[in-house]
Order: structure tokens, then sequence, then C-alpha cells
């Protein structure tokens, strides 16, 4: 009979350590942006107030999007489709986006919007109606 073979942990080694991870000054150039507390029993880094760990991911970070402005021929032939269809397929999304050279998600997007105002007039019909009777 063969010896069983145990199965051991595999151990993976790391060129550092906790106390490296912890250390500002280990991955940062600088200090300067972070404060030290050193209150407790270990020193800890913490950002300085309204600020982030990254202050360089913040400056790259996008800004809010401009909204797109439709042409009216764009509107007319989205309005066209939304009184056939109130839901779009993803096929027809696409077909959609690429005649009016926008972006699917531009469709999606207007499509969604475009429901809620439905609804809400629905919703605003169904009132009056209410207070006529």
């Amino acid at each position: 009979m063969q010896p069983l073979k145990v199965k051991l942990p595999l151990v993976h080694r790391t060129p550092f350590s906790v106390m490296d991870i912890l250390d500002p000054t280990k991955f940062t150039k600088s200090i300067s942006t972070t404060t030290i507390d050193s209150s407790r029993d270990g020193a800890v880094a913490h950002p300085p107030a309204g600020g982030s760990c990254r202050p360089e991911q913040r400056k790259k970070s996008k800004g809010r999007r401009f909204r797109t402005a439709f042409t009216l021929e764009q509107l007319r032939v989205l309005e066209r489709s939304f009184q056939r269809c109130r839901y779009l397929s993803v096929l027809e999304r696409h077909s959609i986006a690429s005649a009016l050279r926008l972006s699917e998600t531009q469709v999606k997007i207007w499509f969604q919007n475009r429901r809620t105002k439905w609804k809400k007039e629905l919703q605003s019909q169904g009132k009056d109606v209410e207070e006529e009777h």
C-alpha cells in the first residue's frame, strides 16, 4: 500500500507585510495629503476632511454628461416609434439608434423618460375625469 498524501494548504508569500500596507509613506509619494491619528494604540492614516485617499483619481473622474439636444426629425421618429410600441426590443433600439445617429443608450433613456411622461399624463387624465363626475 502507498502512504496517503496529505494536501497542505498553499501558502502564498507576498513581498510586503500588513505593516507595509498600513504605512502611508510606502505607496504614496508624499504624506502631506493625510493626517496621522495617534490617539489610539497604533498610528492610523486618515484622508483630510472632505478629501479622498487618492486625490489624483478625483481630478480625473468624468464630470456630468451634457444634456442631449434632439433634432426635430429625431423627435418625430422617436415619438412615432413610441406611439407604435411603448417598449423596444434590442433590435428595434439598435435600428432606431443607427438610423438617427444616436447611441442605443440615448434611445433607451429617451424611451424611459417618455414612458414616465406618458404614465403621468394618464394619471392626470384619470384625476380630471374623476373631478368632472
